[in-house]
């Protein structure tokens, strides 16, 4: 909900400072098998996840869902990587757009999604996690049909007084961005992203329906912690993970958001109101 830069310079961050529960919990699902990424949800991995709608509008006093909101995501895990998906669904292509410059390791370079520009917000899906339920430290990812990818490590002033606000971009800005920070690859474990374009109808009548999409995300990367090493990998099982998602779209009403009673303000403010998913580890397995 703001104007970004890209930048390329990547810095690992842990994220530390937990904060207590305000949401109900979520089981976040455990797969023994890595995930295939080409963005189709019909995996029975993402069967058996938990679908989060979301259907809330900003900008009204409407408490209940927008009967026109049909987007959704999901989390999923295991010992390397955190996965999240989620439907995007329009009878029009979304009006999206890229920077001209890339974010990433040289080994795996990733177009950045464009939020605005002086005349226009193009569509995306946004995304605010922090791994250990941080309202002061977290992920903000951006996420478009052109399979960009804007990842900004955000944090938040505790106070009035903290120090940190003499390094907001502007007084009215709710977080300090680390633009230099991405998530990164570790070794063999890499980020990786994928769009599936839906359609429906005959074949050869295809019409367009929208898209989904998938992200894989390193553990170590977005701040697992050595606490949670174990030889094989990560191990998540009991720890929590607090989330968000929304729709940023061209068309109005311009937000959709997961969060029921968040009418107005900055997505970066209302982490805490946010999802908070417990990792459960099951026999569950997908590809």
């Amino acid at each position: 909900m703001n104007f970004r830069a890209p930048t390329t310079l990547a810095v690992g961050i842990i994220m530390l400072n937990a904060i207590s529960s305000v949401a109900e919990e979520t089981i976040s699902t455990y797969h023994t098998a890595p995930l295939t990424i080409d963005g189709n949800l019909d995996k029975p991995a993402w069967k058996a996840a938990v679908r989060i709608p979301m259907v809330y509008e900003m900008f009204t006093k409407r408490e209940e869902p927008n009967a026109t909101a049909t987007g959704y995501y999901m989390v999923a895990w295991d010992e390397h990587y955190l996965y999240i998906a989620y439907d995007w669904t329009s009878a029009t292509k979304p009006k999206s757009a890229v920077w001209q410059d890339e974010r990433g390791p040289r080994s795996n370079p990733r177009p950045v999604v464009r939020l605005n520009d002086e005349k226009t917000q193009f569509d995306c899906f946004e995304f605010f996690i922090s791994l250990h339920d941080d309202a002061f430290h977290f992920w903000e990812l951006q996420h478009n049909d052109r399979n960009a990818l804007g990842d900004y490590f955000c944090i938040k002033p505790r106070d009035k007084d903290d120090p940190l606000r003499s390094y907001l971009d502007s007084p009215r800005s709710p977080v300090v961005w680390l633009w230099p920070c991405y998530i990164q690859d570790d070794g063999e474990y890499t980020v990786k992203t994928a769009v599936h374009e839906k359609t429906s109808g005959e074949t050869g009548k295809e019409i367009y329906s929208g898209y989904s999409a998938e992200l894989r995300l390193p553990l170590k990367s977005i701040g697992a912690g050595y606490s949670l090493r174990r030889e094989n990998g990560y191990q998540l099982a009991g720890a929590k993970l607090r989330a968000f998602g929304a729709e940023s779209r061209n068309t109005k009403p311009s937000y959709f958001h997961s969060i029921k009673g968040l009418h107005d303000g900055w997505f970066h403010d209302a982490l805490p109101r946010g999802q908070l998913f417990v990792f459960e580890q099951s026999e569950s397995a997908g590809k």
